[in-house]
């Protein structure tokens, strides 16, 4: 992406990746007659006010590349319980709540945090806390913790060394915008930058060190 957008402005780029296609993690593979996609199963938004929303437009992306909506955000299932959480947070919020009345207080906190404008959310001295701790202060259900923590993966492996602050504008972003996954795999999206720096006059050495 920084490739494209400089070769856009003028300047030659020279682009020199170690793997046989272009993207890092942004890229799919074969084995045998499954495409496996190698990146998350789903991007937050692209949505109006999404800094990815002005790239996409400044480069071409969004004419080119096709992005399909994710109806649902994740599916959680232990011994004990099997939720899938939908996108709209409103909706999210009265599942959970119907699912564990004694915390519906906790919940509509939860959600008032994440939903906040990412400028509030150092206004407040959260950065100082953790999302761990945070959730310990407003939910007694253990279950419903790890429900709420159901995709931590995305950003960390521990709850109690997470920044609130940064889970809530990561989290805030899939709520609020909604997700999507690149039709034909995130490949699609890397191919295309790579084209279009090479378009502008750059060059994408692949298998290079």
């Amino acid at each position: 992406t920084a490739g494209a957008k400089i070769a856009k402005e003028g300047k030659k780029v020279l682009v020199i990746e170690q793997h046989d296609r272009p993207g890092g993690y942004a890229t799919t593979f074969k084995r045998g007659d499954f495409t496996l996609e190698v990146g998350l199963h789903e991007m937050d938004g692209p949505a109006p006010g999404d800094m990815k929303t002005k790239i996409f437009n400044d480069l071409g992306v969004s004419g080119n590349v096709r992005f399909v909506r994710v109806p649902d955000f994740y599916r959680f299932l232990n011994d004990r319980q099997e939720v899938t959480i939908p996108h709209d947070p409103a909706s999210a919020a009265q599942l959970l709540s119907r699912l564990f009345p004694v915390d519906a207080g906790g919940i509509k906190a939860y959600f008032d945090q994440i939903l906040k404008p990412s400028g509030e959310v150092f206004k407040t001295g959260s950065q100082d806390s953790s999302i761990g701790d945070f959730l310990d202060s407003i939910i007694q259900d253990e279950d419903l913790k790890l429900i709420l923590l159901g995709n931590l993966g995305y950003f960390h492996d521990d709850p109690y060394t997470l920044s609130l602050a940064y889970y809530t504008i990561s989290q805030g972003s899939y709520y609020r915008g909604g997700a999507t996954f690149i039709k034909g795999g995130s490949q699609q999206l890397s191919d295309y930058l790579a084209g279009f720096i090479k378009e502008k006059g750059g060059e994408v050495r692949l298998n290079h060190l």
